[in-house]
């Protein structure tokens, strides 16, 4: 990172390698292939963030990735398995920016934004890789009360449609045909209160408006839900 004091701005980026091998549910789980081959990705980063005070109470941050993958571990159609099997992708390929704000309206109300865009290729076959939504964004704010002692946050995230496969399949091959999963919008809030600086009692609720989605093709996903409970810390010493 190598930050430019006079004008507020910092330019970043990663560089690196990953490696993953098979776990044992896409081994000998639903649709479980023992045949799969280890992951294997080279991926890097570059991008800008500025300041627009000194005090950073409002900063935007652009970023461009990219991931290059050989035998990509991936959930997708495949001849004589109509609900489809866990696979190798020879080379895929994931680019795409990112685009985040957080500006500091009050000094404790936070507001927060995120966008970013991906294309996700499989450049065996150059189709989109499946689930992985082209268009993302989350909009947040976070309210803190009582000198900080208490917080309620509030986020809306947006997913575009993505491709899947289902529910009809070849006749011939009996391979699952693309489809594509609509566009969803969820809500979540979460709050918390620290009793004392080793007690705090927290709650969330996800899925506030009780959406009915699917982020893969047959599959459920949590509607309205509750959570509520306390994190106690026992030793140690208080700064």
């Amino acid at each position: 990172k190598y930050q430019v004091l006079e004008t507020n701005t910092a330019f970043h980026g990663t560089i690196g390698t990953g490696f993953r091998a098979p776990s044992l549910a896409e081994y000998f789980g639903f649709g479980g292939n023992t045949g799969l081959r280890p992951e294997e990705s080279k991926g890097w980063d570059v991008g800008i963030e500025q300041a627009f005070d000194d005090e950073r109470r409002f900063v935007v941050d652009t970023t461009y990735f990219r991931n290059d993958f050989s035998n990509l571990i991936n959930f997708a159609p495949a001849p004589g398995f109509p609900f489809g099997r866990n696979q190798n992708v020879d080379s895929a390929l994931t680019t795409g920016v990112e685009l985040t704000a957080n500006w500091l309206v009050l000094d404790d109300t936070l507001l927060t934004a995120t966008y970013t865009h991906t294309n996700a290729i499989d450049r065996t076959t150059n189709l989109p890789l499946l689930r992985r939504p082209p268009n993302k964004y989350a909009l947040g704010v976070s309210q803190f009360f009582a000198q900080r002692k208490a917080n309620v946050a509030f986020n809306l995230r947006w997913a575009d449609q993505r491709a899947d496969f289902g529910p009809y399949s070849d006749p011939i091959t009996f391979a699952p045909i693309r489809t594509q999963l609509s566009s969803y919008t969820i809500a979540n809030v979460q709050a918390y209160y620290d009793w004392k600086p080793s007690v705090r009692f927290f709650t969330r609720v996800d899925n506030v408006f009780d959406k009915q989605y699917e982020e893969a093709y047959g599959f459920a996903t949590p509607r309205f839900s509750a959570y509520a409970g306390v994190t106690m810390t026992f030793g140690g010493t208080q700064p």
